[in-house]
């Protein structure tokens, strides 16, 4: 009785090395998808936050640039923001931007510019919001 147990212990053991060498494996070789936060990932989310929005791609006078995905196997969407330092700058960047030529303008009480782009690259919804301290804000999505 004393042998079968120390072989099902042994066999137990050896499962969970294999197991735990193969799960690290698997993490070794996904973790450029399971962990978003890099550089390479960041220049992907800005190039379709840009194609879905019909944007030009920023210069350097854009400052903070910020862009984060959210969503989920049928979904995905793109917040982004930036602030830039001058009018000049920003309107250089809106005349530069296609989106922007046939987009729905409306303006809230604050000063606000709304524009409802018609998106590119297949998404369902783009909004550019440009604030008075021109900040900028973007949400795109597609389901």
């Amino acid at each position: 009785m004393k042998s079968r147990t120390k072989l099902i212990a042994g066999g137990c053991l050896a499962s969970l090395l294999i197991g735990a060498f193969g799960l690290a494996l698997i993490l070794w070789f996904a973790a450029p998808v399971l962990l978003p936060f890099t550089a390479e990932h960041e220049k992907e989310m800005w190039r379709t936050t840009h194609e879905w929005t019909r944007t030009a791609p920023l210069p350097p006078a854009a400052r903070h640039a910020e862009v984060h995905t959210e969503g989920s196997a049928f979904t995905r969407q793109f917040r982004a923001s930036f602030q830039w330092s001058d009018k000049t700058a920003l309107n250089a960047w809106i005349a530069a931007s296609p989106g922007f030529s046939d987009a729905e303008l409306t303006t809230k009480p604050d000063g606000t510019r709304v524009y409802q782009i018609k998106p590119g690259g297949g998404a369902g919804f783009a909004e550019i919001r440009i604030h008075p301290d021109l900040r900028v804000e973007i949400n795109t999505y597609w389901s």
